[in-house]
């Protein structure tokens, strides 16, 4: 999705997201705690993907993302995902 911003395709990026179905969740002090948390288990966690997994994991949702590494870690926290 950074690609498209960074050209100013702000309406590619919003058709991408209506097309999967994404819904934005704000992130709460209980998301805050949990990414930390992640973090703590897990060192090569960058804090952007720590708050992007914790969200789905307290939201109950399904982690898309193209990061291999980041799809492994939410395999381990949360079995139902695939890596």
């Amino acid at each position: 999705m950074v690609c498209p911003l960074q050209r100013g395709a702000e309406a590619t990026v919003e058709a991408f997201l209506d097309g999967v179905g994404a819904t934005v969740v704000a992130a709460d002090r209980a998301v805050a705690r949990l990414a930390a948390q992640l973090r703590a288990r897990h060192r090569s966690l960058r804090p952007p993907d720590a708050l992007a997994l914790a969200t789905a994991v307290a939201s109950d949702a399904e982690l898309l993302s193209l990061d291999q590494g980041l799809r492994r870690i939410a395999a381990r926290e949360r079995p139902s995902e695939t890596a």
